[in-house]
């Protein structure tokens, strides 16, 4: 606010200075041009009067100046007096002190009481001023033409301010009607010297905003009716079964099959709900130094415990070339940890997490043995139940969450989440921040 109070305020400045620039012009035209028709320079009058007075003056020491002009001003109809070239500058426009220092006779109209008639005295720094008390048509005329300029300044300044305002005004109305019928397929440019600039960008970052969550809320509706289908379909066939078992192992058998469907619709939930939360919400990071080597150890040693348990005889191995990176600690090891059950769940058997840093950039890599991912399918894999259609199906286990996740963490962090092939063989999944 207080950037655009003084840029305003200067504009106006300026604005008012020009108005008495033109408004001394104008005078000057004025005068110019009433000389013309009576044929004589109103300055012209007075040459002869100031002339008199210099030579009542000149020869005279200077201490009896004031004495001698008292003398003789009682015979003018404007009193002269004596004042200092310097004491009268600030009663005569900027543009009219080069006349006054030649010693040519010049008018102010600074007072609108007064007019102003001086010269200065040759070869001296005293001014020679006469006092005209100006007549009310000419005080009036004066008045008239100093409101007429100014509120013509005044008036086409502010014109300019409100139909620039007007006009981003209403790029601002037209966005927000676009926003409203829901078309986010535009930019709005508001120049960037715009009081509204900023409004701009945070509509733009709005807009930006609201069509993500709508394309995210469009993708989880698409995928949950997806994959909540073939778990209730499944459950559904096995409950029929039950029903029509003839022995009570069959229905035990039936029984068995349907708690598992029902804990992986349990499992389908959770990870929709935490999803849901990671991606409509920025939460707050909390930044802080991490020393690589023990979090590695640490994030190793929870994958070798799932291999174990899923029977799955994977070598894990790591290294790091930096001591420290910085980030969230929870999310961070929230994001490792699902690229290595991902890798512990398609290796063929070995498994290698690395943190590598260069010129301030963290990079995180987890590559494996197994099958591999097509490059065609690298970028989609990000999207929230996204999978591929070979070996890397929901048979091997998870909800196609695990990468979409690693991504918004990798975002929070300003930086990015990315596919490669690996030097195993397989995949090579690294996020730099």
């Amino acid at each position: 606010m207080v950037k655009l109070f003084l840029k305003t305020f200067g504009l106006l400045f300026a604005v008012i200075i020009a108005a008495f620039l033109v408004q001394s012009e104008i005078l000057e035209y004025m005068v110019s041009e009433a000389s013309k028709k009576h044929r004589v320079d109103a300055r012209e009058r007075f040459v002869p009067i100031f002339y008199f007075l210099e030579r009542e003056l000149t020869p005279h020491p200077r201490a009896e100046w004031p004495a001698r002009l008292e003398a003789v001003r009682d015979g003018f109809t404007f009193p002269p007096r004596l004042v200092a070239l310097d004491g009268i500058r600030d009663k005569v426009r900027p543009q009219f002190h080069g006349r006054l220092a030649e010693g040519k006779v010049v008018f102010s109209d600074i007072d609108p009481q007064v007019l102003l008639i001086m010269k200065r005295v040759h070869g001296t720094d005293e001014v020679l001023v006469m006092d005209a008390a100006l007549m009310p048509s000419m005080r009036t005329e004066s008045l008239i033409m100093n409101f007429v300029v100014e509120g013509l300044f005044v008036a086409a300044f502010i014109l300019i301010l409100v139909v620039l305002f007007w006009r981003d005004m209403k790029k601002l109305s037209k966005a927000a009607d676009q926003i409203g019928r829901g078309n986010f397929d535009f930019e709005l440019d508001v120049g960037r010297r715009s009081a509204l600039h900023p409004v701009a960008e945070s509509l733009n970052k709005m807009k930006l905003r609201i069509g993500q969550l709508l394309k995210s809320h469009r993708n989880l509706t698409n995928a949950v009716s997806h994959e909540f289908r073939t778990p209730i379909t499944r459950l559904r066939f096995r409950h029929e079964l039950a029903q029509s078992g003839a022995t009570p192992a069959e229905k035990d058998k039936q029984l068995a099959a349907m708690t598992a469907t029902i804990d992986q619709l349990d499992d389908l939930a959770r990870e929709l709900l935490e999803y849901a939360r990671l991606d409509r919400e920025t939460p707050h990071l909390d930044i802080t130094p991490i020393e690589t080597a023990p979090w590695l150890a640490e994030l190793v040693e929870d994958a070798r415990e799932l291999a174990r348990a899923e029977c799955r005889p994977v070598q894990i191995g790591f290294d790091c070339t930096v001591e420290s990176v910085e980030g969230d600690y929870r999310y961070l090891t929230r994001a490792a940890g699902n690229l290595l059950r991902n890798a512990v769940r398609y290796a063929r058997g070995r498994v290698r997490i690395s943190v590598d840093g260069a010129e301030g950039c963290r990079v995180l890599s987890v590559e494996d043995d197994g099958p591999g991912i097509p490059a065609a399918e690298r970028t989609r894999l990000f999207e929230p139940f996204a999978r591929v259609d070979s070996a890397r199906d929901r048979d091997s286990g998870g909800f196609g969450m695990g990468l979409a996740i690693v991504q918004q963490v990798a975002r929070w962090h300003g930086g990015s989440a990315a596919i490669e092939s690996s030097g195993l063989g397989g995949a090579r999944v690294t996020m730099s921040w």
